[in-house]
């Protein structure tokens, strides 16, 4: 396991994000060494997944244009094409 201690800000660039942050020190070491049990979200727990979820199948229902927005970043991008591929290739839309 990772111990993590801050150090001067402005020495090193994680110690300048958590210090940033407001983060004690356990914090800071919980997220250094995160697991995916931390984050794990059941997606029924969402806050209105099941409105998105209604809005969704009626718009595959009724032909209607399905837009994507893209948040222009790394991860927008590869959530784009995720989505993109689940309509097009997995429910054929």
């Amino acid at each position: 396991m990772f111990n993590y201690t801050l150090k001067k800000q402005g020495t090193d660039i994680i110690d300048t994000v958590l210090t940033n942050r407001n983060l004690t020190l356990e914090e800071a070491n919980s997220i250094m060494n995160a697991t995916l049990e931390n984050y794990r979200v059941e997606a029924c727990n969402l806050k209105n997944i099941d409105k998105a979820a209604e809005i969704f199948n009626n718009a595959i229902k009724n032909y209607f244009k399905i837009g994507i927005l893209i948040d222009s970043d790394c991860d927008g991008y590869c959530s784009a094409a995720m989505i993109y591929d689940y309509i097009t290739n997995k429910i054929g839309y």
